[in-house]
């Protein structure tokens, strides 16, 4: 795994991020063996480590990589938008292949990447991720007097 980075929808190299935005984590893949049941994926973490999310291919047949040779090379894009509240993360990114009958981590970068996602005015949300709030507050409606 080589030349990990974080991309703006616009194509620019970025490690600042905005709630609500799209970016992509991209990554190359040399392959040093013929493997086959690729499985591509990335994970985002806290600084102490704690996983928040992750996102593969394992379950998605239809954008599973089936066979590499040895000195393939691929490109790995993982779209996603950006939910997370503003802090500090960490990326890791791997890949799983089976070398015969057998699954292994072929590379795993653990902690590869670093990102701060920035504050945002008017945002309720707490904890890691936004829930797309919106708080509302009026005055409560008038009764109606009925009279009998």
């Amino acid at each position: 795994i080589s030349n990990v980075r974080v991309l703006a929808a616009d194509g620019r190299r970025v490690n600042i991020l905005r709630l609500g935005h799209r970016y992509s984590i991209n990554y190359e893949v040399e392959f040093q063996t013929a493997a086959n049941r690729l499985v591509f994926g990335t994970q985002v973490k806290t600084l102490t480590g704690l996983m928040l999310a992750g996102a593969n291919n394992i379950h998605n047949r239809s954008e599973t990589l089936h066979q590499v040779e040895s000195r393939d090379l691929r490109e790995i894009s993982i779209e996603f938008t950006c939910r997370l509240l503003p802090g500090t993360y960490l990326f890791d990114v791997g890949v799983v292949g089976a070398v015969g009958e057998e699954d292994y981590h072929l590379h795993r970068i653990l902690d590869v990447l670093m990102i701060r996602v920035l504050p945002e005015p008017d945002v309720f949300d707490r904890g890691y991720f936004s829930l797309d709030t919106i708080l509302r507050v009026s005055m409560p409606k008038e009764r109606e007097l009925f009279v009998a």
